[in-house]
């Protein structure tokens, strides 16, 4: 690299000063004695290399994803809820602000071979009456019970809901699924109390009819991976439910070991592709906590980097599951 530098510094050299009688070798010996400094992270990047506060990963973390799975043939279907269009910037400071992005409101059914049904999250409710329109509304017929029913399975049939957070994107339809067992994060449950009539984000809990949720206590769980805290849902190695709080006080990730390999949902963790692949970041006043939602976008880069096979789908951003084709995750048409 030095060497390249100095024979370009030569030929400009050269070109500006015909009488210059120097040559490449006295030159690269004057870059070489020079110092060039690395180049600046941007406000809006996350230096990769700040991973040594992370969790230290087994060797044989990978292979303990297959030896601790007692259950195969869980499958995961994906089904987009609700549609919207936002500035680029609004969700990675790598796009353009007169970009207009797309993005996606997945829910994730799971079909466990042993517990049933399950999902993750359960897209937007309709907008209260009153309130002014939301970024995410589902279309007719988009909402998840009907594109449930749609795929020949009953709402009814749900066993268990898991909620990434409770913002209403993710959260707006927990209603209908009153029989469902309920899991969240306690922390999400208690600033979502905290947040009524003030945060028009999370959903309006008199809506639940006084309905509690079973709250997830994360903090005296062992690590998982580079993940500070994860814990198996049910005890067979396929459902493991993982603290990626910072975009919200409690968001949960769900990590899942399939046939094919692992798959993470990263919820309110990542918005696209960009936020953990590139360490972007995407408006900081969205945030709850930025550290702690920089230090998530460094655990989930660290897995990527460490399990090639691992599919990683965020919260708002479907086009990762196209760079890596599996025959146990399909997108609903």
């Amino acid at each position: 690299m030095r060497r390249a530098v100095a024979i370009v510094l030569a030929v400009v050299l050269e070109s500006a000063c015909g009488s210059w009688k120097g040559d490449v070798k006295s030159v690269e010996r004057f870059v070489r004695e020079q110092t060039f400094p690395e180049p600046p992270t941007s406000p809006d990047m996350i230096s990769p290399a700040k991973n040594k506060d992370l969790p230290a990963i087994s060797p044989t973390f990978a292979e303990s994803l297959v030896v601790n799975r007692k259950v195969d043939h869980v499958r995961l279907t994906v089904f987009d809820a609700a549609d919207a269009v936002v500035p680029g910037d609004t969700v990675s400071s790598m796009k353009s602000p007169l970009s207009r992005v797309k993005l996606a409101d997945p829910v994730f059914l799971i079909r466990h071979p042993v517990q049933g049904l399950i999902l993750v999250d359960t897209g937007p409710g309709p907008t209260p009456p009153g309130r002014k329109p939301r970024r995410f509304v589902s279309g007719p017929g988009q909402d998840i019970v009907s594109r449930l029913r749609r795929s020949g399975v009953d709402p009814s049939s749900i066993r268990c809901v898991i909620s990434t957070h409770l913002h209403y994107d993710h959260a707006g339809m927990i209603a209908k699924f009153p029989n469902a067992r309920w899991l969240v994060d306690v922390r999400e449950w208690r600033a979502a109390r905290a947040a009524q009539g003030v945060d028009a984000d999370y959903i309006d809990l008199r809506s639940l009819n006084g309905r509690l949720p079973e709250a997830v206590d994360l903090s005296t769980a062992p690590s998982y991976g580079l993940f500070d805290h994860g814990r198996d849902l049910f005890g067979d190695g396929t459902v493991v439910l993982l603290d990626l709080s910072g975009h919200t006080a409690g968001n949960l990730g769900v990590w899942l070991n399939m046939d094919e390999g692992p798959v993470l949902i990263t919820g309110g963790a990542a918005d696209v592709w960009d936020n953990y692949n590139d360490l972007a970041l995407p408006e900081k006043p969205r945030e709850f906590d930025v550290k702690e939602y920089e230090r998530r976008l460094r655990e989930i880069h660290g897995m990527e980097q460490l399990l090639p096979d691992l599919m990683i789908i965020p919260s708002h951003d479907l086009s990762p599951m196209r760079l890596l084709e599996r025959d146990d995750v399909a997108q609903a048409s």
